[in-house]
């Protein structure tokens, strides 16, 4: 299904409405006001790099305040609520939403959980759970690792060993905890039927590790290493799943900011055998198609187009200095190698990343640091640019306003 004019056009009217509505203080109904403002966050009109009060972060900084001001952070409120199962899921998709707009902008989270006291979702809180509720529940929970890794982002340091491999440990629990209808393949490896909500459950699974990998950088030397590589691969055969299903129409506007996470570590490694860089390609080309069809509802994706554009012409002229990287480089792919197992227990069909984890005649500690890597020195504007930075949308110092133009995967490759 493609999208179609008459329907985006019609999506921007009903957001011209809303938007009128809650100006003028049409509803009465603090909870239904809460929901609309949900729901606003969902839809970008610009691009997200411009300061407005027009979009996600703005609607979700409303919301927030909102719910604060009717008591929602503290469980008290919940005790004499005809509805505190939905007064609980908006309350907790707020946060959700917060911490994915942290993740993305790479902006100081507006809910301070330490202030709160609300208990996570349960099935309790929905009048007939089923998968859809299934799927929230486990969005929330992986939500808390991506928060964690968002903070240590903005405050800008370095990963402690003990952080990453916590994080690490949180991963893999929620990944084997898993109920059997939403994991991608059952106990034997045989893939299940198609889903997409559990896919892009999994997407965002494979993003937070990939993001994880990207926190020990602190500096303009950025070497992609098996997670993030793995991760990437992973995303990119889910993506082609949901476009040959023909459902990336129902994608949300944050799958934009996930496809740029998969893009980077694929542009930024320099695969040697010709067979690996067909792969490569192949994974691109996905990538980029999924974005530039989000490209025609949500403002941020032309945003991210210019930036993937950008980094990988950058990274074609950088490619006199590839070179090995030494072990203390990569910090975080040393400490969570015992943990790349159970962060990635699926068939080695799944994807060609998979192919990464396999130690014929190298163990998988060593094969961590074989990796080839791409000096950025000359391309990147800030002196500690971390390439975790280059995912916030908000970021100015990457592609922004470089009036660079998406040419497609095919940059001078």
């Amino acid at each position: 299904m493609q999208h179609d004019q008459d329907s985006i056009k019609f999506c921007g009217a009903q957001y011209d409405k809303v938007k009128t509505l809650i100006y003028l203080n049409h509803e009465a109904d603090n909870l239904a006001v809460l929901k609309a403002f949900s729901l606003l966050t969902c839809y970008s009109p610009l691009s997200t790099d411009q300061v407005t009060l027009d979009g996600p972060w703005h609607w979700l900084s409303m919301g927030v305040r909102l719910a604060i001001q009717m008591g929602l952070h503290k469980s008290a409120t919940y005790v004499d609520h005809q509805q505190p199962g939905a007064l609980r899921r908006v309350f907790w998709q707020l946060v959700n939403s917060d911490r994915m707009a942290s993740s993305c902008w790479g902006r100081p989270s507006a809910f301070r959980l330490s202030d709160c006291d609300v208990p996570p979702p349960s099935p309790d809180d929905f009048p007939f759970p089923d998968i859809g509720s299934a799927i929230f529940i486990q969005a929330i929970r992986l939500g808390e690792v991506t928060s964690e890794i968002t903070e240590i982002n903005v405050q800008q340091r370095q990963i402690l060993p003990d952080e990453a491999t916590r994080l690490a440990t949180m991963l893999c629990a929620w990944l084997r905890d898993l109920l059997g209808h939403l994991r991608l393949f059952d106990m034997h490896g045989t893939k299940l039927p198609f889903n997409q909500h559990a896919y892009e459950l999994h997407i965002q699974y494979f993003a937070t590790i990939a993001q994880l990998d990207m926190l020990d950088r602190p500096n303009a030397h950025w070497r992609p290493a098996i997670p993030s590589l793995v991760a990437a691969s992973c995303m990119a055969r889910l993506d082609k799943e949901i476009r040959r299903q023909e459902e990336t129409t129902y994608l949300l506007r944050i799958h934009g900011f996930l496809c740029m996470v998969a893009a980077v570590p694929i542009i930024c490694y320099q695969h040697e055998s010709e067979e690996q860089r067909a792969a490569e390609m192949g994974e691109l080309e996905v990538i980029y198609s999924v974005s530039q069809r989000l490209q025609t509802r949500y403002g941020g994706s032309d945003l991210m187009l210019r930036k993937l554009a950008r980094l990988q012409q950058g990274t074609q002229r950088d490619t006199t200095q590839v070179s090995k990287g030494p072990p203390d480089m990569l910090g975080i792919s040393r400490w969570v190698a015992g943990y790349l197992p159970d962060l990635f227990p699926f068939p080695c069909a799944f994807c060609p990343g998979m192919d990464l984890l396999q130690s014929d005649d190298i163990s998988l500690h060593d094969r961590l640091f074989t990796l080839l890597s791409v000096s950025f020195d000359g391309l990147l504007t800030d002196t500690h640019f971390n390439l975790a930075d280059m995912l916030l949308t908000g970021y100015r110092g990457f592609g922004g306003g470089c009036g660079t133009d998406f040419e497609g995967p095919f940059i001078g490759r």
